[in-house]
């Protein structure tokens, strides 16, 4: 017998239904079904949004570090200012595409796993880097 859908699963059907308003047919990118779960997710932004706040904390305090003369504190911010490019998603030929989720949003999703379960259930339809819902997908986003 089977559970029923997780909070993952419904999260992603209901994100594809909101992308899909304007074209059924299509497949959608799966970065931007995570980007659209991410915008529909309060859960998601707190999180980050927590996790920004951490980070600011942790800069603040080893540029206090700095300077007051801590020697560890400067060569950490001379590492990290030199190492703190954020790489964006680059998309196929898209490249002009930059990511609005954050990083850790892929590792938490787990989008292969969460996909292929839907695609078992046939709730969706996938092919290489494109996913969309089928009809039993639908009703199970409107519920």
């Amino acid at each position: 017998m089977s559970r029923g859908l997780g909070s993952k699963q419904i999260l992603f059907l209901k994100a594809i239904r909101s992308i899909e308003q304007t074209d059924r047919d299509s497949f959608w990118r799966t970065s931007a079904v995570m980007e659209q779960a991410f915008a529909l997710s309060t859960e998601l932004q707190e999180i980050e949004r927590r996790r920004n706040e951490a980070a600011a904390a942790s800069d603040a305090r080893i540029k206090q570090l700095a300077l007051e003369g801590d020697q560890r504190a400067k060569l950490l911010m001379s590492l990290t200012r030199a190492l703190g490019v954020h790489r964006r998603w680059d998309v196929g030929e898209h490249h002009d595409r930059k990511r609005r989720a954050p990083e850790w949003l892929e590792h938490h999703l787990n989008p292969s796993r969460t996909l292929a379960l839907l695609e078992r259930r046939g709730l969706v339809a996938r092919i290489t880097g494109g996913v969309r819902l089928t009809e039993a997908g639908r009703q199970a986003s409107e519920a």
